[in-house]
């Protein structure tokens, strides 16, 4: 996506930010969704299309339904995106565990980030 996104790559780790892609239905970028967790819940960010230019209009009103309480309470809550009980203590151990996991897996295969 040609952006800035990578450098929330520790912030990730230690659970005190999400970050969520947005693709077409075949599976084109065409946005990221930002999170950070605040006092009590995740804070809405912003939406930034490719280089960080201005998502399209479509994708902003994504974000606009993904800022909205109702949503965030039921869909984001419901999927264990919520901290609802999980200490960002507990969330940076599942993390690291998932990257012991899958660490070396990912780089026998050559993966790579675009």
């Amino acid at each position: 996506m040609k952006h800035c996104a990578d450098i929330y790559a520790e912030r990730c780790l230690k659970g005190q930010w999400l970050l969520f892609s947005v693709r077409d239905l075949n599976g084109k970028r065409k946005a990221t969704i930002s999170y950070e967790q605040g006092c009590e819940e995740w804070d809405f960010v912003q939406v930034c299309g490719t280089a960080n230019r201005q998502a399209s209009e479509s994708v902003m009103e994504v974000g606009k339904v993904l800022n909205d309480p109702n949503f965030k309470k039921k869909v984001i809550a419901a999927q264990s995106l919520e901290p609802g009980g999980a200490s960002r203590h507990d969330f940076t151990t599942l993390l690291k565990s998932e990257e012991s996991r899958w660490g070396q897996l990912i780089k026998d295969s050559g993966v790579t980030m675009d």
